[in-house]
């Protein structure tokens, strides 16, 4: 029975060091709204990796003002959507990312407003910027269960 529990451990183990091939980076965020243009029901995250697809994202999801800066030399950025939500009021919180097997995997809860909000239907948005990973990997793809 004690080998039997040894064994398990060791394949446990084996199990949870292969879940993440990275640890996690840090993050920076760039800008944040109520209201994107882009009204979306569901929730979206889109990574974009050089000057010229910043700015048409920028277009197509925020809309308006100037975009904040973000140096793509050292930094990709992330474009996290929310969705629909019945209220004003409603932010998102990145706290961490990492990659796992070319995924990039967000962890940014979306914050439900305390006291009163404006009863109007929102669109949460924000985006942040994160460091290019030393290998020079660029993420397949980005998931974001908020």
């Amino acid at each position: 029975m004690k080998h039997v529990l040894t064994l398990f451990l060791l394949v446990l183990g084996a199990c949870a060091s292969s879940q993440a091939t990275n640890p996690a980076m840090t993050i920076r965020r760039v800008a944040e709204g109520q209201h994107s243009v882009l009204q979306r029901e569901r929730h979206d995250a889109i990574a974009v990796f050089s000057q010229q697809s910043y700015a048409e994202a920028w277009t197509r999801y925020v809309g308006t003002g100037e975009a904040p800066a973000v140096d793509f030399t050292k930094d990709f950025a992330v474009f996290l959507l929310a969705g629909q939500r019945p209220t004003g009021g409603y932010t998102i919180e990145p706290r961490s990312v990492s990659i796992d097997r070319g995924e990039l995997l967000v962890n940014a809860p979306v914050r439900v407003p305390d006291g009163i909000t404006a009863q109007v239907i929102s669109y949460p948005w924000a985006v942040i910027a994160i460091p290019l990973p030393p290998d020079a990997a660029r993420p397949g793809a980005v998931r974001w269960n908020p």
